[in-house]
C-alpha cells in the first residue's frame, strides 16, 4: 500500500514538473516570436490579412 502511494506521488510530482517545463518552454517560444517582430501568423492567414488591408 505504501509503495503504491509513493509511486503515485512521485509520478504525479514528475508530471507536474514536466508540465511546468512545457509552460516555460511555450513562454520562451512566445517571447522569441515577439522579438522576431510581432505576432508571426501562419502563411495561411497572410492573404486574408492582405485582402482586408485592400478593402
Amino acid at each position: 500500500m505504501a509503495e503504491a502511494l509513493f509511486l503515485a506521488a512521485t509520478s504525479a510530482a514528475i508530471l507536474f514538473i514536466f508540465g511546468l517545463a512545457a509552460l516555460d518552454y511555450a513562454a520562451v517560444l512566445r517571447a522569441r516570436r515577439k522579438a522576431a517582430g510581432g505576432p508571426q501568423l501562419p502563411r495561411i492567414y497572410r492573404p486574408i490579412i492582405r485582402r482586408r488591408e485592400k478593402l
